[in-house]
C-alpha cells in the first residue's frame, strides 16, 4: 500500500511540474522511491538524435566526455531499436550478457551491470525522451510494471511542458510592447555595469602531502587490519597479504636445497675416487646458487607480507570489502596514511567554466555538511593541463590552502562541497554571454 502512495504522489508531482527544468529534476530523483538505482539520467530525441540531460544527485555529466559519448550512442543504435520493435513496451532491460560480444567491452568500462531503458512516448508524437537507469542488480518485473505507469505519466507531463514552452516564448514580448523603449534603455545600462568573472565548481578537502600504501607483491590480500578512518601509528600492521602460495613456496625451495647440498657433499666424496665426477660440481653449484636465491626471494615476500604503517596518521581508503579476499597486484593502491592536520582544498574546475585566475584570486568555499558556514581559502597551486576525472569529466584542479580559524565547524579530509573563484573585473554583458559565444565558437567552429 505505500509503495502505491508513493506512486500516486509521485506521478501528481510529475503531472502539476512547473517548467522543463523541475520536472527533469523531479524524475531523476524522485523516481528512486519506486524503484532504487544507482544512477539515472535523463535524455531527450531531437532532430539531431540523441541529447542528454541532467543526472540524478550532486552529479554533473559532460556532454563531450567518453561516458556521455558512448550512453548517447548505445541509446541511439541498441537501446531505441529494442523498445521500439513493439510499441506498446515502455521499458527494456540491458545488462553485460544480454548484449552483443562486441559492446561488451564499452559495456564494462562505463556501464553498471544491470540498466533500465524507460522510454517516454505518446501517441502523437511519438519518442519524446527517457530515463535510463543503472544498478548492481537485476530489475525485477514488478519494477518494470512500476516503471511502465510512471512512463505513462511522465510522457503525457514532458509532452504537456514542451507545448507549453513553445507557445510561451513570444508572449512576454508582447506584454512588453509598450514601455520596450525605456526596458532596452535599462537592459543597456545593466549590461555595461562591472562585475567580476566567477568559478563555480566542486571542490575536496583533501590531505597534505599523504603517504600511499600499495600491494607489495601479486598475491590475494588477506585481511585489512585497520578500518577507515582510523588513527594508526608507524609500524602497526594496516593490511596482510595471503601467505598460502609464499608457506608452499618456501618450504619446497627448501626441500629442494637441502637435497641439493646433500648431493653436493655425496659428489664431493665420489669425486675423490672418480676424478670425472669434478666437472659435475660446477653445475650443480650453479643449481644450489639458483634454489637458494629462490629460496631467499620467497622469504623476502614472506617477510613483505605484513604491510605496516611508514608514518603516524589516518587511514583512509573506501571499502575493506573491494580488497579483501581479492586478487590484488603489485603496487596497486590500497589506502593511504595522512596528517590529519595537514589539510588543503582541492578544486576541480570544468574546463567549459574555466576563467583567468591567477593565485591572488579571492577562493571561498561551502561544504555539504555545513553550507551555510563558509571558509576562505588562498590558491597554492593551479594545473596547466586538464586531466579527466573518474566520472570522464575534464577538469583543471587547483590546490588551495584552507583559513579555517575562527570557523566553528573545521574541514575534514574527504568532505565536499562548491568552491567560488572570484576572477578579473568586466562588464555584466560579457560574463553573461561567456558561456553561450564559447558553446557557439564550438559547434560552428569560429
Amino acid at each position: 500500500m505505500d509503495k502505491l502512495l508513493t506512486l500516486l504522489d509521485v506521478q501528481k508531482q510529475a503531472a502539476q511540474a512547473s517548467d522543463l527544468k523541475s520536472f527533469e529534476f523531479l524524475i531523476l530523483n524522485e523516481t528512486n522511491k519506486i524503484v532504487s538505482y544507482k544512477q539515472a539520467v535523463f535524455w531527450s530525441r531531437t532532430d539531431f538524435g540523441i541529447k542528454l540531460g541532467g543526472v540524478s544527485g550532486n552529479v554533473s555529466l559532460d556532454e563531450n566526455g567518453s561516458y556521455a559519448q558512448w550512453l548517447k550512442s548505445f541509446i541511439k543504435k541498441t537501446a531505441l531499436p529494442a523498445c521500439e520493435a513493439n510499441e506498446a513496451k515502455r521499458v527494456c532491460t540491458f545488462s553485460h550478457e544480454t548484449i552483443d560480444a562486441a559492446q561488451q567491452q564499452d559495456w564494462a568500462e562505463y556501464a553498471g551491470k544491470h540498466g533500465l531503458l524507460v522510454v517516454l512516448r505518446n501517441a502523437e508524437d511519438g519518442i519524446l525522451g527517457g530515463l535510463w537507469l543503472e544498478r548492481d542488480s537485476a530489475f525485477k518485473d514488478a519494477e518494470q510494471c512500476l516503471m511502465g505507469e510512471l512512463a505513462e505519466t511522465y510522457a503525457q507531463s514532458f509532452a504537456l511542458l514542451n507545448l507549453r514552452k513553445k507557445s510561451g516564448l513570444l508572449s512576454p514580448w508582447k506584454k512588453l510592447k509598450k514601455h520596450h523603449s525605456f526596458i532596452i534603455i535599462v537592459l543597456i545600462a545593466l549590461s555595461l555595469m562591472p562585475v567580476r568573472l566567477t568559478l563555480t565548481a566542486p571542490a575536496e578537502i583533501i590531505a597534505q602531502n599523504p603517504t600511499v600504501i600499495t600491494v607489495p607483491y601479486d598475491g590475494v590480500l588477506d585481511v585489512i587490519n585497520v578500518k577507515a578512518g582510523d588513527i594508526v601509528k608507524k609500524d602497526q600492521s594496516v593490511f596482510v597479504m595471503d601467505k598460502t602460495d609464499l608457506d608452499g613456496r618456501i618450504k619446497a625451495s627448501s626441500q629442494a636445497l637441502r637435497t641439493a647440498q646433500s648431493n653436493l657433499s655425496r659428489l664431493r666424496k665420489e669425486s675423490l675416487r672418480v676424478p670425472e665426477k669434478k666437472a659435475e660440481l660446477n653445475q650443480l653449484m650453479s643449481e644450489i646458487t639458483a634454489k637458494k636465491i629462490e629460496n631467499d626471494h620467497a622469504q623476502t615476500l614472506f617477510d613483505k607480507s605484513v604491510v605496516r604503517a611508514p608514518v603516524d596518521g589516518v587511514a583512509i581508503f573506501s571499502d575493506a570489502n573491494e580488497f579483501e579476499g581479492q586478487p590484488v597486484r603489485t603496487g596497486e593502491k590500497v589506502m593511504i596514511v595522512a596528517d590529519p592536520e595537514k589539510i588543503e582544498l582541492l578544486i576541480k574546475a570544468p574546463v567549459d567554466n574555466m576563467i583567468p585566475i591567477s593565485k591572488d584570486s579571492p577562493v571561498k568555499f561551502f561544504l555539504n555538511v555545513s553550507p551555510l558556514s563558509g571558509h576562505s581559502a588562498e590558491i597554492i597551486s593551479m594545473g596547466y593541463q586538464s586531466s579527466p576525472d573518474a566520472d570522464g569529466l575534464l577538469t583543471y584542479k587547483i590546490r588551495a590552502r584552507i583559513n579555517d580559524s575562527g570557523t566553528e565547524t573545521p574541514a575534514r579530509i574527504g568532505w565536499k562541497g562548491t568552491a567560488k573563484i572570484k576572477g578579473s573585473w568586466n562588464i555584466l554583458a560579457y560574463s553573461v554571454l561567456r558561456r553561450p559565444l564559447v558553446t557557439l565558437r564550438k559547434i560552428t567552429g569560429l
